[in-house]
């Protein structure tokens, strides 16, 4: 709150000595004058302007204090607004039931499948495949690129274009013993496992495959050899040169040409004439890194399921549908969770409990009576301010004045500024009164409480019954 001005600022604000002496000398106001004098009205109006100013001041403040000062009923959020929240979290399931349902469905299917294909196939085991299939068909392509690489320097030896034009062939060659033949040799592998009249195509098969992969990589070292400008040897050249003819009977008849396009040709004669006999180390060299490539890409492919056929297949199916179905639980769930704990918090931001109100009612009424006595002191002070500066324009007026003085100031004057009533203590609510209604206010929000906890569970409950899977088989609950 502002001080009072003094008595001195006012007499020197609005100079009323001097005001007070000229005035004196011209017998001013009249003897007869009902009412003060200009300077006096003018610093009376002055300070009336100064109060009005407090006291609205004082008022917004005051309005402030007595609002704190009302202490909370400890009601909290209705019926209605609890119910309203259980509305909620039943809306958000059954908008997610339909696609939950759907979910469950195809999960119950698959595990019906599964479980019939384990009890037609009379298998106890779980099925045994990689979690993460990444790993098998990086293994697989670090396997294709190594044996590219290296093959294409072997044929790169017998191209003009070296190990560039080499790898161009390689990559049609790996493919097919990584890519093509391991995978028959994993699928016939795996049919070997299996029952019945399955097993037994299942070892043949493999056994094609393998002859297979031995024959192509045959072929492969003859291929390497015909690219060769100098073998087979040319019919002309072998007549001139008796030693060769005698050393390898018939090659000559399978040359073509010397151009890489002939070589096709010519190792499909040097392979039906001479299968197993290849031209030099390199060559047989080319032929076991074909089979081992061949042999770890089988393994790799066999690797990358279950050793069953069909069983990974439909276990990662099953699994699929498993994680989808309880990924999409675990969301509504966790929407569920958050709708109730919005709830709880709404409650909790209602709910102001009496006696911390009470306390704070009670240190907004201190408050409120601080300002009220510094208030009324600053009324006071000012009205005396006034009264002081009057009596001093007065007496400067009368020593030089040669009339009387005017009657009005026989009246000291009084303001008639109205000061608010105190603060009434009875505004604050009694100690008892508050921890009664605390009690009551916490027992009702403790069923609140109570009753949204029980909508989640109830909600939760539901979604858990429509998404069970275990007591499901191939025919839906049993």
């Amino acid at each position: 709150m502002p001080q009072a001005p003094s008595v001195s600022e006012l007499v020197e604000r609005f100079d009323l000595k001097k005001h007070g002496r000229d005035r004196g000398r011209q017998d001013l106001p009249p003897a007869d004058s009902p009412r003060l004098d200009a300077p006096e009205t003018e610093v009376i109006a002055h300070c009336e302007a100064r109060f009005t100013d407090e006291l609205t001041e004082y008022n917004k403040h005051r309005t402030v204090f007595e609002e704190r000062m009302r202490t909370s009923d400890g009601a909290v959020a209705g019926d209605a607004d609890v119910e309203q929240a259980c509305l909620d979290m039943k809306e958000v399931v059954e908008e997610e039931r339909p696609e939950l349902e759907s979910l469950a469905g195809k999960a119950q299917q698959a595990i019906g499948d599964l479980n019939q294909f384990k009890r037609d196939e009379k298998l106890t085991r779980d099925a045994d495949y990689p979690e993460n299939r990444k790993l098998q068909i990086g293994v697989l392509l670090g396997l294709l690129v190594v044996e590219t690489l290296v093959n294409g320097l072997f044929f790169g030896a017998n191209l003009r274009t070296g190990t560039f034009g080499g790898v161009s062939y390689a990559v049609l060659i790996s493919v097919f013993n990584v890519i093509g033949l391991g995978l028959l040799a994993a699928v016939t592998y795996r049919w070997t496992k299996h029952r019945g009249t399955m097993q037994v195509i299942g070892w043949v098969g493999l056994a094609l495959v393998t002859a297979a992969a031995i024959g192509w990589n045959l072929f492969v070292g003859h291929y390497r050899e015909a690219l060769a400008v100098d073998y087979p040897p040319e019919p002309d050249a072998v007549q001139s040169v008796p030693e060769a003819a005698t050393a390898e009977p018939g090659i000559e008849s399978c040359w073509r040409g010397d151009d890489e396009a002939d070589a096709d040709r010519e190792a499909l004669c040097l392979f039906v004439r001479s299968r197993f006999a290849l031209g030099g180390f390199q060559s047989y060299m080319l032929w076991l890194i074909g089979l081992f490539a061949w042999l770890l890409g089988a393994y790799e492919w066999y690797r990358n399921d279950d050793p069953y056929p069909g069983y990974g297949k439909r276990a990662r199916k099953r699994h699929k549908a498993e994680k989808k179905l309880a990924d999409e639980r675990a969301e509504l769930l966790q929407t569920l969770k958050e709708e109730q704990d919005e709830a709880q918090k709404r409650l909790l931001g209602a709910f102001t409990d009496p006696v911390d109100s009470r306390k704070l009612a009670l240190n907004a009424f201190d408050n409120l009576k601080r300002l009220h006595r510094d208030f009324r002191d600053f009324t006071k002070s000012l009205e005396a301010s006034v009264r002081g500066a009057l009596d001093i324009y007065r007496t400067n007026n009368g020593q030089a004045r040669s009339t009387p003085e005017p009657g009005v100031w026989q009246i000291p004057w009084a303001a008639d500024w109205a000061v608010p009533d105190a603060p009434d203590p009875s505004m604050v609510v009694a100690e008892d009164e508050a921890e009664s209604r605390s009690r009551t206010g916490r027992s009702d929000l403790k069923k609140r409480q109570a009753r949204l906890r029980s909508c989640l569970e109830e909600q939760q409950k539901l979604v858990k019954d429509f998404t069970r899977l275990d007591h499901y088989d191939r025919t839906g609950p049993q």
